[in-house]
This record gives structure tokens, sequence and C-alpha cells, in this order.
């Protein structure tokens, strides 16, 4: 093997090949995750394996050798692929685009409402930080509001109307999240204001990231499934989860419009719900399980369960000197378990 201590004077066109190198006969593949900076480095590593002298392969009809021919197709690939990916996420996705920059804008989350839009803020804020957005705690130290609003009384909307306006005379960008702007969307103060439905908070990276660029967004189709209970999380207080067991409900109340923004009940599985109340106690150390929804005593009905199967396996994962609290519940469905 060759002498290899000059490599310090190597210049730029030097790949550092030794005198016993055979040129590339090894196809490679490369592939990339994250940002565009990666993006930039797969590129660069593709067109020096690319280039003649080493004769690398970079897999492709046309098995192209030359340096420009290699970069155009890698970051072609890399955008098909991402293309591709964007509807099969998991829920350790968070949604980065190809021109995503982590965390360099400050962002405030500012709630209204019940304790599940609590527990949603909580989620967004978790995503956010994950993503390497700062999350703080005054208004003014924000370029970016994320304001989680409630529908059931009049006030809560009004003030979160109140601050939509604000925020954008400030020249502050504002996202729009909770059941006012999902049952709601086309009201005069959302126009131009980005939105992000209630079952899509699992992708409040991809809302921020567009709004910051200027682009206005709606996500609000209720097709979808429910965001996971796994997803990162910032808790308000560290001592207490929050955690939602079902979404929507099954009444129709007409002068409801709660329903019309989470919509029929939804429950997530029991196993998932003790799974999600289990890491909470065992590995963050929390105190308190507050179960919460738009109505708790319905939960388990859609899917042949009912609360008590829920409460009797979520006891179990409680340690000594914890405690949990149940949340709202319409009378109908939670009389029959009370006697």
């Amino acid at each position: 093997m060759a002498d290899i201590e000059d490599g310090s004077k190597r210049g730029p066109g030097d790949l550092g090949q030794m005198d016993s190198f055979v040129p590339g006969i090894t196809p490679v593949w490369v592939k990339t995750w994250g940002c565009s900076h990666n993006a930039s480095d797969s590129e660069y590593m593709a067109g020096i394996l690319a280039k003649i002298d080493l004769g690398y392969v970079i897999p492709h009809p046309y098995a192209p050798l030359d340096y420009d021919i290699a970069i155009k197709y890698v970051f072609k690939t890399y955008l098909s692929l991402f293309s591709r990916l964007r509807s099969k996420r998991g829920p350790g996705d968070l949604g980065q685009m190809d021109s995503f920059v982590p965390g360099i804008t400050p962002v405030w989350v500012k709630t209204w409402g019940c304790s599940h839009n609590a527990s949603d803020s909580e989620y967004m804020a978790g995503i956010l930080a994950k993503a390497g957005y700062p999350i703080v705690k005054k208004a003014d130290d924000a370029k970016i509001w994320v304001l989680n609003s409630c529908t059931v009384k009049t006030p809560s909307e009004t003030q979160a109307s109140n601050l939509c306006e604000e925020g954008k005379k400030l020249g502050k960008y504002v996202v729009m999240a909770g059941c006012v702007s999902q049952a709601a969307p086309d009201e005069p103060w959302l126009k131009n204001v980005s939105i992000v439905g209630v079952k899509q908070i699992d992708r409040i990276v991809e809302v921020v990231e567009e709004t910051l660029k200027g682009n206005t967004v709606r996500l609000l189709s209720r097709k979808r499934p429910d965001a996971g209970l796994s997803l990162p999380k910032m808790r308000k207080n560290e001592l207490v989860e929050v955690l939602a067991i079902n979404t929507g409900c099954l009444n129709h109340c007409t002068y409801c419009k709660t329903k019309m923004a989470r919509g029929d009940l939804k429950s997530y599985p029991l196993e998932e719900l003790v799974e999600q109340a289990r890491t909470a106690f065992e590995r963050d150390g929390v105190k308190e399980l507050w179960l919460t929804s738009e109505d708790l005593g319905a939960w388990g009905r859609d899917i042949g369960l009912v609360l008590p199967d829920l409460l009797d396996e979520l006891v179990k994962v409680i340690p000594e000197g914890c405690m949990m609290r149940l949340g709202m519940t319409n009378p109908p469905y939670i009389l029959d378990y009370l006697e």
C-alpha cells in the first residue's frame, strides 16, 4: 500500500487515490434525509464518487460518470423521493420540506378552551421544538404566532380573532389552529391566514415553514386519522399528562359548533392509551393523568368497548401517590357507570 503521509499536501483536485487504486466497479446508491444542507452534502459525495477517474457508478440508466450529470441526477432523485414519501410519513417524521432550515424563528403558542385543546398545543409545541424552533413564553419575543382557538364560548372566539388581527398589524406571521378555524375557515378575519386543522396538528412544521415563506396554507381535511399519541410533546405543566382518549362525540346538537370542528366519535385504541400513560409516568415522571375529550363518557362505543374497560387498565399503570382525573362528558354516557 502506498505511503500517504503526504496527504496534507493534497490539492482540491486530488481525491486521495492510492497507487493500488482500481477505478470503481461497484454501483453506489446515495440516499438523503432532512434539510437542503444534507442534500448539498449528498450531491458533493455523489459527484466525487462519479468523477471519471474514480469510476464509481451512480445507478442510472445511462451510468452518469460526469460530475455535472451526477449532481443533477442525485438532486432530482432526492426531490422525487421526497415528493413520494410526503404522503407516507410516520409519527416520527415532522414534515420537513426540501428547503427546511431548523429552528431559526421563535414561535409563541397561545391556547384557549378545553384540556383537549391544551393537549393539542402541547403536541404542536413539542413537534416544533423537536424540529428546532425556539418556543417562547412572550408574544413579543416571537416572529410567528400559533393561536389554538376555542369555539365553545363567544368571548374566547372574540379574543382569538382580536389577537389574530393584532398579530398581523404587528407584522407577525400567524397560524390559526383549533375549533374556530376548523369550523369556520371562511370568517373574514381569517382571510389570508394559514390554518392547521384539528386532525393535522402533526403537520404544524409544514404550515409554519410555508407561512414563513409568505404562503397561506390551509390543512382542514378530517378524512385522515387523528394524530398519534406518541408525537413529541412540550407539557405546560411537567407533572401533568393531558391525554385525549377520543375526538368528537355521538350527539348532533344543533347549537354546538364544536361538533362541526371535531366531528363524530373516534376513540383511540385502549392499548395505545395505556402505553402513553405508562410512558408518561415511568419515563417522564408525571404525577397526574388528566383524561380529556369532547365527551369522555362515550369513549369506546365506536370500537366495542366502554369507559370502565379503559379505566380498569389505566389504574394498573398509575404508580402509588399519583392520580387520575376525568374530564368533561355528556350525562347520558357517564350515568350508566355511576350507579
